[in-house]
Order: structure tokens, then sequence, then C-alpha cells
């Protein structure tokens, strides 16, 4: 397939999703099994750390799920990985500390092309006659023809079943007796001192690293990956601004500035990721987190592989604080890496 046909599934999604930086051609996959991880199991999770956990109510959560925008679909270059940390992502920002993740797994929608499909969980407090246990919903961004999206239930014939995979935030420090993520502790992924992967794509696209002048045409394309992270232009006017910002200028402020829990390195990491990943769809990008090496000082980052850098990817690391910038790092020993 050529980079134009590629191209098309942009223009054939529903609605069209418009490219704000054209790629610069198809991208190879990321080779991140040069670093040796492995592959996750067919069941696993990281767990929940609920020492630094925060629930809320569960109508909070679902109607902050309801009033966000997901795009459009994109088979292989924006899908449902996406939405869904999309989705975990702002609920993270929002929410600082509630219990939220995305779930691997088959789902019997007729209208994708893939049977694998990636979902929200999060969890919640639900009073009980002797105090408050532990509960959780699933949420699924992408409705199967016919219905809206928003809670699911576990549905083999219709909808989505077999879950796979559990990646949750706060990052699990151990087992714990939580619905739905306990049957996955047979396989748990958190702690260890293995490194793996949790690959939801198989096709890429290469964009710039900075702006540039087409030779041929002696068109700008721009901006680069690295100008748009070092700008931040996802908080600022203009057409790389968040969706949510321009349609609630609250949408990023915490819900409880005064919470006594803050982002974590995940978070942060996690909030620059995903608003690349839709700035610059099927861009080769992987969420790393692990141990900091070198000049870095953060747990997560984000690794940025591209044609002139080979095997090594540039490591991203958000700002630290609000009176600093985000900034390459020249080393990190990454645990686990999704992309």
């Amino acid at each position: 397939m050529s980079l134009k046909d590629e191209l098309k599934k942009f223009s054939n999604a529903k609605p069209p999703m418009k490219l704000l930086v054209e790629p610069i051609d198809i991208a190879a996959e990321p080779p991140v099994r040069d670093m040796r991880p492995r592959l996750l199991p067919q069941l696993g999770t990281t767990g929940l750390d609920l020492d630094i956990a925060k629930p809320y109510r569960e109508k909070m959560i679902q109607k902050f799920l309801g009033l966000l925008d997901y795009n459009s679909y994109v088979p292989e270059y924006y899908d449902c990985e996406d939405r869904a940390l999309w989705g975990m992502a702002h609920v993270r920002q929002k929410f600082i500390g509630c219990p939220i993740g995305i779930v691997d797994g088959i789902a019997e929608y007729p209208e994708l092309s893939d049977r694998q499909h990636a979902i929200i969980v999060f969890w919640y407090e639900a009073a009980t006659e002797t105090g408050y246990e532990y509960r959780y919903k699933l949420w699924d961004p992408l409705p199967k023809s016919g219905t809206s999206i928003g809670e699911i239930t576990l549905d083999p014939k219709s909808g989505f079943h077999s879950p796979q995979k559990v990646i949750a935030f706060p990052i699990g420090n151990g087992q714990v007796d939580v619905p739905f993520i306990k049957d996955f502790f047979r396989n748990s992924l958190w702690p260890t001192d293995i490194k793996f992967s949790v690959q939801f794509d198989n096709k890429y696209l290469e964009y710039p690293l900075r702006t540039y002048v087409d030779e041929k045409t002696g068109k700008r394309i721009g901006p680069g990956m690295l100008e748009y992270l070092e700008d931040e232009l996802y908080e600022k006017d203009g057409p790389f601004q968040c969706i949510e910002l321009k349609r609630r200028p609250e949408a990023h402020k915490p819900f409880d500035p005064g919470a006594d829990i803050a982002l974590t390195d995940h978070d942060k990491a996690l909030i620059d990721f995903v608003h690349l990943r839709r700035a610059y769809p099927g861009c080769k990008t992987g969420l790393a987190i692990g141990k900091p090496k070198g000049d870095g000082k953060s747990s997560a980052v984000i690794a940025i592989w591209s044609k002139t850098g080979g095997n090594q990817p540039i490591y991203w690391e958000h700002k630290l604080s609000e009176d600093t910038k985000g900034r390459i790092v020249n080393d990190f020993d990454p645990k686990m890496i999704i992309f």
C-alpha cells in the first residue's frame, strides 16, 4: 500500500479526520524488540496501587467520560486503544488519583475491521451495609451499531468479551483484592524485573520531528512532533489546541485542586502521549514507564522513533513543574512500553 492509499482511511472515516500535519511516509514498526522486552502473556495486569488512589462517585466519572470527544475511528491509525487512552488520560487529569485503566479483549462489533478491541475500566467506592467496597464499570468509547458510547457489560455474543490485559493507573505494587482486576493476578506484571511491551498497533506513519520545507513543492511541513511538545500546543489557542479545552475551558483543571494526591509522572507523560498521538495519528511513539537515567528525572517518558534516529528513540520528558518546560533527556531505562 502506498502512503496515498493509507491516507484514504482518514478521508473515509465517519466523520472524515483532517490531518493537521502531513505524514512523510509509511513507517516501519518501532524496533522495541531491540530493547529486549517481552510481549505480554495472554492474560496480565499491572494491578492497582490503592495507597495513592482516590475513588470518586460513579456517576461523576460516567458523566465526564460521556462529555469527551473521542475523535473519528480510523482503522490502525486512530482506533480503539487511542480513544480509550484519551478517556483514561483526561479522567486522571480531571479526577486526580481516580483508579482507571484500559482493557484489551475481543469485540463482536461488525463495524470493527479487527475483533481485538480496547475499552475503559474504572473503579469507584460504593456504600454497603458494613461500609464501602470497590466496584467497577466498563465503558466503551466506540459504540457498536445502534448504540451510544457508555457503560457496557461483558457479552460474548454481541459485545465485548474475553478480557486479556489490564493496564491501570495508579500502577500496582502488589496483589490487591478489587473486582475484575483480581482475576488477572495469576499473571501479574507488576512488580517484576522483566521488561515487557504492550503493542496495540501494527501500522505506523512517519511524521517530521521539526518543521521542514518540502524540496519538490517548497511547502513548509510542520510543526514537527518535538515542536508540538516543546510549545505545548495542545494547551494553546489554535488548530492544535485540545478539543476538550475548545469545548470547555475548565476541562484540564482538577475537580478538587486541594486534593492531597498529585498527578504522577505516569499521568503527566500519558497526557502528553495521548495529545501527541491525536495530533499525529499513527505516529511511531510509545509511553515508556521505568527508571530515569542520565540527565532524566521522571519515571515515565514518551519514546519517539524516527527514520533519522534508527533504532534509538528520542526520550521526551514532560515538564516537571509549572515553571519548567518539557525536554529531551539523553537516556531512560524502560520497564514497560505501550505503543
